[in-house]
């Protein structure tokens, strides 16, 4: 079975990208914040507002300058970033089959075979195939030109089985 996609980028298509690879720092982020406002609301409540209490503003200081660089603006210089290499309108093309991934940006083509690629990510509307750490590509399910979305899931659950996740709440 061969699945063919194309579709553009853009600054909401990095965003979910960013929101779906980093949801676990999400979570440790909001739960290490709230553990920090809980000791500081316990050391105001015992009169004790002396260097725990300020090591607890900055641990919530720090979360949240974390949280508003991963959020916020990772994604505004992935897109730049993007923009710069490639352009606004750049077109992305996949075409794989059961044996490897091609993947064309504006003329230039990369051929991956799935037992080297990094992770793949499925959520209701993407899928985010990471073909090294740092190296990722968006697929847009509604890009898809022949194949179904589960087509595509099943070569990747196939060839990827545990560096394949799925995020997404039901499944076509």
């Amino acid at each position: 079975m061969i699945v063919k996609a194309e579709n553009t980028i853009d600054k909401q298509d990095v965003k979910a990208m960013v929101s779906c690879s980093h949801s676990s720092l999400k979570f440790m982020l909001i739960l290490l914040a709230s553990v920090f406002t809980l000791f500081l609301v316990f050391c105001i409540a015992i009169s004790n507002t002396g260097k725990n209490s300020s090591y607890c503003i900055v641990g919530v200081i720090w979360c949240a300058v974390v949280y508003a660089y991963s959020f916020m603006i990772n994604p505004v210089l992935a897109y730049r970033s993007f923009k710069k290499k490639y352009s606004a309108d750049a077109t992305v093309q996949f075409k794989f089959n059961a044996n490897n991934l091609a993947i064309s940006i504006d003329k230039s083509e990369k051929r991956k075979n799935y037992k080297d690629m990094f992770k793949v990510y499925e959520t209701e509307d993407y899928f985010f195939i990471y073909t090294k750490r740092n190296e990722s590509y968006i697929m847009k399910k509604s890009g898809i030109q022949q194949g179904k979305a589960s087509d595509a899931a099943e070569i990747f659950a196939k060839e990827l089985s545990p560096k394949f996740i799925r995020r997404m709440k039901t499944y076509d």
